[in-house]
């Protein structure tokens, strides 16, 4: 399958996902709208990861990363959940999809050198994100 049809699946998918959050965020509470999905997410991946055979291997030296991994996620979905119950999607949805600025940061912390796309990328998102807050 072409990648503009790949992109265009999950744009569209992304969208269809956060209008309906917003909603379900609303009518039961965000909280409680993720609660959902982690355990609706959780059956299917255990359930895919039986049926394919993939076996379920953790270190136990990673074992703080992976804790650290849940914390974090947990954080982060439940304040995108939050924003998307109280504010318009045309709002909450752009400030969130500049979210990668946050991964680069943290992978350039780590070490990694940013090279000049990765710059204008990180000055442009957080440009593009104050405008979006900024109309709002």
């Amino acid at each position: 399958m072409n990648q503009v049809y790949w992109g265009i699946l999950s744009a569209t998918s992304l969208g269809t996902a956060d209008f309906f959050a917003g909603l379900t965020g609303r009518a039961i509470g965000y909280a409680t709208a993720l609660l959902w999905v982690y355990v609706v997410s959780c059956i299917g991946l255990t359930t895919y990861m039986f049926v394919a055979g993939h076996p379920m291997i953790f270190a136990l030296s990673e074992q703080w990363s992976i804790v650290l991994f849940g914390v974090m996620n947990t954080v982060a979905m439940l304040m995108l959940y939050r924003a998307l119950a109280r504010g318009p999607l045309s709002v909450a949805a752009p400030i969130v999809a500049a979210h990668p600025v946050l991964v680069v940061i943290y992978a350039f912390a780590l070490g990694s050198r940013l090279g000049t796309v990765q710059w204008l990328g990180i000055a442009f998102a957080t440009l593009g994100a104050i405008m979006v807050a900024r109309a709002a």
